[in-house]
């Protein structure tokens, strides 16, 4: 059995002073970042990747690069995760672990640098990954669900408009 599980930072955001934002919370993302969201979500679903849920955090640009992606698979299950945004990596691991899944079925998670690369790099039992803006790692899972494991696979390591790995 396995999974497909999906770790996507955010796009390029435009800085609080640049757009008057009260607070890192509300940073939009930029055009480029909306570019960048969608070219990455697109990748994803040409490579054949369809989540079931989408777990998001709730800053305004993680909130709108998992917008972008919803609307490329639509009637997915979404769900915001404040976790994602204050570097929480027991809770997301929590929720992710409880997250009952049939077999095959992806989860996509929508959020921030350093809690990302450092979630995928415990999901493959190795170094945190490097994330760049709309970047993602998608990893296959061993077994059952989504839990680390030294099985999983990093099946891609994207980033958009620069070098695969």
């Amino acid at each position: 059995m396995m999974n497909d599980l999906v770790f996507l930072r955010h796009g390029h955001a435009l800085g609080a002073l640049e757009t008057g934002a009260a607070s890192d919370s509300e940073r939009p993302l930029s055009a480029v970042g909306l570019a960048e969201a969608r070219v990455s979500a697109a990748h994803l679903k040409r490579e054949g990747f369809s989540p079931a849920i989408i777990i998001a955090s709730p800053y305004k640009r993680a909130a709108a690069t998992a917008d972008i992606a919803a609307d490329l698979f639509p009637g997915t299950r979404r769900l915001v995760l404040p976790a994602l945004c204050e570097g929480d990596a027991g809770t997301v691991l929590k929720v992710l672990s409880d997250t009952a899944l049939p077999e095959g079925a992806g989860i996509l998670v929508v959020g921030h640098q350093p809690l990302l690369g450092s979630l995928a790099g415990l999901f493959l039992a190795g170094p945190d990954l490097p994330m760049s803006p709309a970047g993602f790692a998608r990893i296959t899972t061993s077994g059952a669900g989504f839990f680390p494991s030294p099985d999983n696979t990093l099946t891609e390591h994207y980033t958009p408009g620069g070098a695969r790995n």
